[in-house]
């Protein structure tokens, strides 16, 4: 009787496979193996659980524990290696948690699908602690469940810490979290910090960032990021634009863009600032993860910059995928400010009226629409006083009010601000100095 019952109790551990004593292991230095059924984690010194997307597939998923940025971006390296032609990939058999502190969010327009990933987690919530910063991909739901969306106007302050679980990416080169939603835990209280002065590369210049934006990838929509850097005693040179998170600064020979959500600047003041090299619609910016202000002057005079006609700005052919082909020559137009001398008109929609810049006098032509604005290759300005605004606001704030219909050129100095697309035409919008 006592060998039927051994016998049994034998047969059904062999069956199942069964282990008890390990069955709740997590050690984070060797990892552990789940499968797609069953991966959920907990980070035992926070007593968080998180969830982590399940897959339709039984392939196992190996939990390599509690992480920091450098070593997650190490394991990216190493585990991702079934990269598409624009280096995107993601390995969804690894796993790993992160403690860190939510820096900055921006929105990528989505890669293309046949030569990206099949999911669409555009949106990159940044993410840095003592070791560094890596980017976490998610969905762009900014109401929803995704980490994008809970960091929200949050991000860059103390309390935005959390415990963040996602598979190890790849995009466009740079290594990544990929996090499904709700895949996180917030909590002011962890113990991380993350500085982006130590976490930069280098020094570099105005110039530099430039030839940087032009080495790094980008997507189908010329949208990417790279590495951080610094850059010391740069002046905001403007901030009147429609774009009320993006200002134009320069070190004193060169000038750039630079983006940020949370930090404010004033014009004609001086910082050091520490940020990623982006690329968005090609155009090269700093998008700034930390400032600080600076004492040092910052002399500017334009009066030797190059003269560069509006038709003269150089245009770019929207690929329709993703692509490593190179736009070296078109990022190389915002390096600098430019001399012009342009006619003056404009052109009203809906009530709203814009003011253009033009190469060739059209005034004594049939009143321009948008259509044939940019159908004669005008551009829009990115001031505020002088874009979408009404037709009394037009004539008291816009200071070439005056010279609209004028048969005569007015000088300027220009930044080109940015180019976008309308009904298939290349549209230039500058930024007068």
């Amino acid at each position: 009787m006592n060998k039927k019952i051994l016998l049994s109790t034998l047969a059904i551990f062999l069956l199942t496979g069964c282990n008890p004593a390990n069955e709740n292991s997590n050690d984070s230095s060797t990892g552990t193996t789940t499968t797609s059924e069953d991966v959920s984690t907990s980070t035992s010194e926070e007593s968080s659980t998180t969830s982590v997307e399940t897959s339709t597939s039984q392939q196992e998923i190996i939990d390599l524990g509690k992480k920091s940025i450098a070593e997650i971006k190490s394991l990216c390296n190493t585990y991702v290696t079934n990269l598409n032609s624009v280096n995107i990939g993601i390995n969804k058999t690894y796993k790993v948690t992160v403690i860190a502190k939510a820096i900055d969010k921006f929105d990528l327009v989505k890669t293309k699908s046949s030569f990206g990933l099949n999911e669409s987690f555009p949106a990159k919530t940044i993410l840095g602690d003592e070791t560094g910063y890596i980017a976490a991909a998610s969905t762009n739901t900014n109401n929803g469940n995704s980490l994008f969306g809970k960091v929200g106007d949050y991000a860059g302050k103390d309390t935005s810490k959390y415990s963040v679980t996602g598979y190890l990416s790849i995009y466009l080169g740079q290594p990544e979290l990929y996090v499904p939603d709700t895949s996180y835990t917030w909590n002011e209280n962890f113990d991380v910090n993350f500085d982006a002065f130590t976490s930069s590369k280098e020094n570099i210049s105005a110039l530099d960032l430039n030839n940087k934006a032009k080495a790094i990838s980008y997507n189908c929509a010329g949208h990417g990021y790279g590495d951080v850097y610094t850059l010391n005693n740069v002046k905001c040179v403007s901030k009147d634009t429609n774009d009320t998170s993006t200002y134009l600064f320069s070190d004193g020979s060169h000038y750039f863009k630079v983006v940020s959500n949370n930090i404010k600047f004033d014009a004609d003041s001086t910082y050091d600032i520490a940020g990623m090299v982006t690329t968005r619609s090609w155009a090269p910016a700093i998008r700034v993860l930390s400032s600080r202000s600076s004492s040092g002057e910052v002399n500017i005079d334009n009066s030797s910059k190059t003269v560069k006609q509006i038709t003269d700005l150089n245009k770019i052919k929207r690929p329709q995928e993703d692509t490593s082909d190179r736009q070296d020559a078109y990022i190389e137009t915002f390096a600098d400010v430019y001399k012009a001398d342009v006619y003056v008109d404009y052109y009203s929609v809906n009530g709203k009226y814009y003011v253009t810049f033009a190469d060739t006098y059209y005034s004594g032509e049939t009143e321009l629409t948008r259509e044939s604005a940019y159908a004669k290759g005008v551009a829009d300005i990115e001031n505020s006083n002088c874009w979408n605004i009404s037709e009394s606001e037009m004539s008291t704030y816009c200071p070439f009010a005056e010279n609209i219909g004028d048969n005569n050129t007015v000088s300027i100095i220009y930044f080109p601000w940015q180019s976008s697309y309308n009904n298939s035409r290349h549209i230039w919008k500058v930024l007068y100095l």
